[in-house]
């Protein structure tokens, strides 16, 4: 954990002047900016922070006063709202490592200790006087010692004891023994993956541009070995000391993906969505954040973790629509994958059979770079399939079978074969529209 990093931490200081801090205010202004929510709420550290072209600024800038330091002094009530999460590492990632106010929610205060932050709670009283020196004088020096217990102020030579024997009993001053991360780092026996004469080609394309940012393109059909590809990159990276991320459309597919990597690589990946405990999650965060994880395979939330070194991110199935959000901070994963790739300055690649419209825009641009597999691993064969036109094919009445299709069927159940019928939007008719001419039909009035 972080807090192995300083016994005493003595720093100027920065006020938020505001009484309750709603944590939904503090979400990343970069990633804000990225998705045009610079609307969204108001972000107390969106003006202060960052220039117009994202650049941070040295300084924050109050009334007219300059401040800077490692330490947030908030308001009484610090950590309402529900980006309880993002707030925290959006604290650490504008440069604080303590955050002191006279009330923290057990959520923020949780989630502020995973990430290296250090919540220091102190009397209203003691906060007040913190606020008077520092809006007196922004270059007061405030020292926060793990030690001893007590945070003072240097210049007045007044200090308050605050309470970290309950941050002991949760694990999270200490950090994580290493047992808790054998899982990620045991390597086992792999397989020997060979890549094909296409794959290798694609892969030496992918790895030209070196390590800055670039957005690539990886397509190819069904079963031609992707996977195998952007493993191999992925290995390459790990190699150099650096992380990885792959973002997965569904939870349901990170089982499958899971053995996969696991016989590729030889050891497990972190696996983060919704459905892990919150005590798994913590062992993650922490491994993140120290740099012991190196890969985590997750859902469009894993993008938001605290990577210590993140060197590649891989967007598997860049088409689907589960990468948007529709809720609260409404953003698509696959373009703020795109966007931390930018401001981090490493690249990315998006893996898929069919681009999306907005991929197959920005190839067609020259903003994004392409690489195709035009066949199937070791040349496999495709299935053999068949369309049957419905408008050109008489249907029983009360059936949506045509006989070709029952005739298909029954053929397969007598030499005991499996059928799966996949209905795709059943019952939808967005159009009404006569089968023999193909007019479609629509409201005079509408």
């Amino acid at each position: 954990m972080a807090y192995d990093k300083f016994n005493i931490l003595k720093s100027s200081c920065v006020p938020l002047p505001i009484e309750n801090v709603d944590t939904d205010q503090i979400i990343p202004a970069r990633f804000l900016k990225a998705t045009e929510r610079v609307g969204f709420g108001e972000n107390l550290f969106r003006d202060w922070r960052f220039n117009s072209d994202n650049s941070p600024k040295e300084d924050f800038v109050l009334n007219n006063k300059k401040y800077k330091g490692k330490i947030l002094v908030g308001g009484k009530n610090f950590g309402s709202g529900s980006s309880r999460e993002h707030a925290a590492w959006a604290i650490y990632d504008y440069g604080f490592r303590c955050v002191i106010s006279s009330f923290f929610a057990d959520i923020f205060r949780a989630n502020c200790l995973n990430i290296g932050v250090l919540p220091v709670q102190v009397s209203p009283e003691f906060l007040e006087k913190l606020f008077n020196q520092i809006y007196e004088n922004p270059e007061t020096e405030i020292e926060v010692d793990l030690t001893t217990q007590k945070v003072s102020i240097t210049e007045q030579k007044i200090s308050e004891r605050f309470e970290i024997n309950s941050y002991k009993k949760e694990n999270m001053l200490n950090g994580y023994d290493d047992k808790d991360y054998l899982i990620f780092n045991n390597k086992r026996t792999t397989q020997t993956f060979r890549l094909s004469g296409d794959q290798d080609r694609v892969f030496k394309e992918m790895s030209k541009k070196g390590e800055e940012f670039r957005v690539h393109l990886l397509q190819g059909t069904t079963g031609s070995g992707k996977t195998i590809v952007y493993f191999k990159q992925i290995d390459e990276i790990l190699k150099k000391g650096k992380q990885a991320l792959i973002l997965l459309p569904e939870i349901g597919l990170t089982t499958e993906f899971e053995k996969k990597f696991e016989e590729f690589f030889g050891f497990r990946a972190a696996i983060w969505h919704s459905g892990i405990t919150p005590k798994k999650k913590k062992i993650i965060w922490s491994g993140i954040s120290s740099g012991t994880i190196k890969v985590v395979i997750g859902a469009r939330s894993s993008l938001f973790l605290p990577f210590k070194k993140l060197g590649l991110i891989i967007v598997d199935e860049e088409h689907d629509q589960s990468f948007k959000q529709d809720e609260g901070v409404i953003y698509n994963a696959r373009d703020m994958a795109i966007s931390r790739a930018f401001f981090e300055n490493f690249p990315i690649n998006l893996v898929t059979s069919i681009p999306s419209l907005e991929t197959f825009n920005n190839i067609k641009k020259g903003k994004f770079s392409v690489s195709k597999i035009s066949e199937r691993f070791e040349k496999a064969s495709l299935p053999n399939y068949e369309i049957v036109n419905l408008n050109k094919t008489k249907l029983e009445p009360n059936s949506w079978l045509s006989k070709e299709i029952i005739e298909k069927v029954k053929y397969h159940l007598s030499i005991n074969d499996q059928v799966l019928f996949f209905v795709n939007r059943r019952g939808f008719a967005p159009n009404v529209f006569c089968k023999k001419c193909l007019k479609i039909f629509a409201c005079p009035n509408c």
